[in-house]
């Protein structure tokens, strides 16, 4: 029955699974996930718009990495610069504790969090020996088109079972932060104009690549 399950929602999807060193998820079959140091960018190449954007990180657990810590933190606002240098308050849509196959996360809905013009949802949770971040972004003048594909990529999620490997490759994602975290999102002089493929080849996945580097700092990183 779960196999069955399994590829029902892999065909609606159109999705094949994704999976890293401590978890596994659909995507559409169209996107393509690349590696950058501990951190995983699932992006569909051919768009020049990007419309949507997924983005996993893990790092080693520490004292202050608790749901009920990520939920305040997600709960907050945050402060974006754009491209001609204004600032900007992201809303908060919601923030919930959610269930998803026996595991509790801290789920939530940013508008303008990451970069102008997109929404993004967060999904965060510690696991064994990590604390592991999902961030989704839709560009908001096509998120309609992926209203049925976002709940069907958080259903699948599934986290794995930890082996040594797995444990001692994910290193502190805080190093690349200051410790203070009081380091702005590196997204602020980027706009959906320029998240596009064209000739940037991997371009795309190191700005996205800087924008979880202000994830990391908005959801692991406390400020004393």
């Amino acid at each position: 029955m779960a196999i069955i399950l399994s590829l029902l929602l892999s065909a609606t999807l159109n999705a094949k699974t994704f999976e890293t060193s401590y978890l596994k998820l659909n995507v559409p079959n169209n996107w393509q996930c690349q590696k950058i140091e501990t951190i995983w960018t699932c992006i569909d190449p051919e768009q020049k718009v990007k419309e949507a954007f997924l983005v996993l990180t893990a790092k080693n657990v520490g004292p202050e990495d608790t749901l009920n810590n990520f939920q305040k933190t997600l709960s907050k606002t945050r402060v974006i610069q754009t491209s001609d240098g204004k600032t900007l308050s992201s809303k908060v849509n919601f923030t919930k504790k959610v269930n998803y196959k026996g595991h509790d996360w801290i789920q939530a809905l940013h508008q303008n969090s990451e970069i102008l013009d997109y929404n993004t949802y967060y999904m965060s949770t510690v696991y064994d020996t990590l604390a592991i971040t999902i961030s989704l972004s839709l560009y908001n003048q096509t998120q309609k088109k992926y209203s049925d594909i976002v709940p069907k990529i958080f259903n699948s999620i599934q986290l794995k079972k930890l082996t040594n490997t797995a444990q001692n490759n994910q290193e502190d994602n805080s190093i690349a932060i200051s410790p203070t975290g009081n380091k702005t999102a590196p997204t602020s002089d980027f706009s959906f104009k320029q998240l596009t493929s064209g000739d940037q080849g991997s371009y795309i996945y190191i700005i996205i690549a800087l924008i979880v580097l202000g994830l990391i700092a908005f959801i692991f990183i406390r400020r004393k």
